[in-house]
């Protein structure tokens, strides 16, 4: 499953980063690597970005950046 699948208020744990190292790299500059812990907060209406809580940090992603972080959803 893909990070831009999940709904406002469900967590999942990353599986997958995307293999674009540009990209990865920005990802591990807000701290998001394999085995993070992530909970969507907000999704705009369009689906054009999402909030994402990791810790105790909010940041905001591209719905393209979304789409290629692999995720494992969580049952809460």
């Amino acid at each position: 499953m893909k990070l831009h699948e999940l709904q406002k208020g469900e967590k999942a744990v990353v599986k997958g980063l995307p293999s674009d190292h540009i990209l990865r790299e920005r990802l591990h500059s807000f701290g998001i690597f394999k085995e993070s812990h992530l909970e969507v907060k907000e999704v705009s209406l369009v689906k054009a970005t999402l909030v994402v809580a990791l810790n105790q940090s909010l940041m905001i992603l591209r719905s393209c950046e979304a789409e290629s972080i692999e995720v494992e959803k969580l049952v809460s």
